[in-house]
């Protein structure tokens, strides 16, 4: 319930702030969806790997981790075979 409502407060900060009609663009634009599931998809997958190895070892093993699902995620969304 915070998070929603944390959320709504966003929204309208960034509606009152002149960005209206990117806030609202999925009501004209069908092409554009109307959440972030996709986003949250992606970012999951980093957590999921931080969560289950307590961690990424170093800096350098996280960058790579990130640099490989870019490149998994992007060919995937492309309708690319990996």
């Amino acid at each position: 319930m915070v998070k929603l409502l944390l959320e709504m407060k966003v929204v309208a900060k960034k509606y009152s702030s002149g960005y209206r009609d990117e806030v609202c663009r999925f009501t004209t634009d069908f092409d554009v969806p109307f959440d972030n599931n996709k986003s949250e998809c992606s970012i999951s997958i980093a957590k999921v790997k931080q969560k289950v190895s307590c961690d990424f070892r170093s800096k350098e093993g996280a960058d790579a981790f990130a640099g490989m699902q870019s490149f998994i995620q992007t060919t995937h969304k492309q309708s690319r075979s990996v």
